[in-house]
């Protein structure tokens, strides 16, 4: 018996048991995802200030800190509320929101998914923009607390010139 006589007669015999066993499999598909939400994903690119990356974990920290920016419920309440948006904050920044580092440049990608196409674009490009806010409003203030640390710093010094100046004279005096 050859190969194609056999496949023939197994065919041939078991034709019903393999139409049941595919109609049964698409049926069982069809039904699973009845019930199912569509969902969209809308996707925005954004860069931080910071400098170029050096590396893969260089690039995965920026990204880090992306994520924490982007996935904060104050954050995602904050977009929600701009776009005029009702949705469970929690659920959204927890399991609707994605910001991952593309390659490993400073370039970082914000996913976010909903049912509505339009909301999932406005709140990815809202939650990109507020991001990237939040972020400069940190090393803003950053900057102005070292600025005024060094301004304090220098006061102290120049009066303890000063002390030291007044003690010289005193002596110089004598």
């Amino acid at each position: 018996m050859e190969l194609s006589d056999a496949v023939d007669r197994i065919l041939r015999h078991h034709v019903k048991l393999i139409v049941g066993i595919v109609v049964l499999a698409a049926a069982a598909a069809v039904l699973l995802h009845l019930g199912d939400e569509r969902s969209y994903a809308a996707t925005t690119r954004l860069v931080l200030d910071t400098a170029d990356p050096e590396g893969q974990s260089a690039s995965a920290a920026i990204a880090d800190t992306g994520r924490a920016i982007a996935t904060s419920p104050s954050e995602v309440a904050g977009a929600l509320r701009e776009i005029g948006v009702t949705r469970d904050v929690r659920e959204v920044a927890e399991h609707h929101v994605r910001l991952e580092a593309l390659g490993s440049s400073g370039v970082l990608g914000l996913t976010v998914l909903d049912s509505d196409p339009l909301v999932a674009a406005r709140l990815a490009n809202t939650l990109a923009r507020g991001v990237i806010e939040t972020r400069l409003a940190i090393t803003s203030g950053r900057v102005a607390g070292t600025l005024k640390d060094l301004d304090a710093q220098i006061d102290r010094i120049t009066r303890e010139i000063l002390e030291v100046d007044r003690r010289l004279n005193e002596v110089e005096g004598r």
